[in-house]
């Protein structure tokens, strides 16, 4: 702020009360931040510029209306749903973004004539896009895109299946799912389809080092598959369970004055 950088603010309506009371002061005309703890007044450089996303509250749970005098300060920009036929071109642009970084990645990997590479982009492709979306009808245009581009089905019996036989395993997911078969017979986990499928893609984002957020109701199994897949990299893990009252000295460390 000082420095004349820009910042967005994400996921603006989820912020505390005390947050958005800081926002209204660099949003007025003085362009200030005070700092109770430590009683400054930061100004705004010139070239400071805030900008915030936010998802419409009703719809997603958590979400507060904002005050219209708060969103006044705002120039306020209203977006909605992307049209299906706006949605298919933009899938069409990832998938030949996916196909062109294969290809540069390892010139190797096409000199192998049996290995079904337009197989292997679109369970990637798969993988990557339909655990953005929310909607049944959403994961059937990304699998018709990505059968118009590749000519290729997705065969999630192959994908997420910890039982299926070695010569059916997908080519993509088939050193995820060996490891996965090694837990099989652990008592308290049921390997359900779901349960199956939310470790594979957990697993998966883990190799390309992606945070990943679990959302499911309680008892889904959300914390075990992330307690199992610390087991399986030998990864020291702690669980820190938020509530309303979790603070940012709760992740980070803070300090205490002394009584």
């Amino acid at each position: 702020m000082r420095q004349g950088y820009w910042i967005i603010l994400d996921e603006l309506n989820l912020a505390s009360t005390e947050i958005l009371e800081a926002v209204i002061r660099v949003l007025d005309d003085n362009r200030e931040l005070f700092i109770p703890e430590t009683q400054a007044i930061v100004k705004a450089h010139p070239n400071f510029m805030l900008f915030a996303t936010q998802n419409p509250p009703g719809v997603y749970g958590g979400r507060k209306v904002l005050s219209r005098a708060f969103k006044n300060r705002f120039i306020k920009l209203h977006f909605f749903e992307i049209p299906r036929e706006e949605l298919e071109v933009i899938l069409e642009k990832l998938l030949f973004r996916l196909g062109n970084r294969y290809t540069w990645a390892d010139k190797k990997l096409l000199e192998d004539p049996k290995y079904d590479w337009n197989q292997h982009l679109i369970e990637e492709g798969y993988l990557v896009l339909s655990s953005k979306v929310r909607s049944d009808l959403e994961l059937q245009i990304i699998a018709e895109a990505l059968y118009n581009n590749f000519k290729k089905r997705i065969v999630l019996s192959k994908s997420f299946n910890i039982d299926s036989d070695l010569k059916e395993e997908s080519a993509v997911l088939r050193d995820i799912i060996r490891e996965l078969r090694n837990y099989r017979d652990r008592a308290d986990i049921v390997w359900t389809r779901i349960m199956t499928r939310m470790a594979v893609l957990t697993a998966k984002a883990l190799q390309f080092n992606e945070p990943v957020l679990l959302v499911g109701p309680t008892g889904f199994g959300k914390t075990t598959v992330c307690q199992l897949l610390a087991e399986i990299h030998n990864v020291k893990l702690r669980i820190l369970n938020c509530h309303m009252h979790t603070e940012g000295a709760d992740f980070l460390g803070g300090l205490r004055p002394c009584r």
